[in-house]
C-alpha cells in the first residue's frame, strides 16, 4: 500500500475569492455567521435570514486565512443556537 505525504500547503485564498466562489455557484441561500451582535443570522443571498439562540457568541476569529471578517461561535449548551425558518 503506497501512502503519500505532502509537505506542500495550499495558498490561502482571498476572503473575496471565496465569498464571490460561494455567490457565483448561486445557492439557496448562504450564511456567513459573521455578525458583531444581534438576533439575526444574514443570508447574503436575501431568501431567508435565520435567527441565533442564546448561547451565541459574537466576534470570536474566523476560519479564513486573512479573512477580516469575524465569525459566531456556539456554546453548545442548547438545543437551538440557529435556526432557519424554510417553506
Amino acid at each position: 500500500m503506497l501512502r503519500w505525504k505532502s509537505s506542500l500547503k495550499p495558498a490561502a485564498a482571498a476572503a473575496t475569492d471565496y465569498r464571490s466562489t460561494i455567490i457565483a455557484d448561486n445557492p439557496v441561500a448562504y450564511y456567513r455567521l459573521g455578525e458583531a451582535s444581534g438576533a439575526t443570522a444574514t443570508d447574503e443571498m436575501g431568501s431567508s435570514n435565520g435567527a441565533y439562540g442564546n448561547d451565541t457568541t459574537y466576534s470570536v476569529t474566523g476560519a479564513l486565512t486573512g479573512d477580516s471578517n469575524t465569525s459566531v461561535s456556539f456554546a453548545g449548551s442548547s438545543t437551538t443556537n440557529a435556526a432557519v425558518q424554510v417553506s
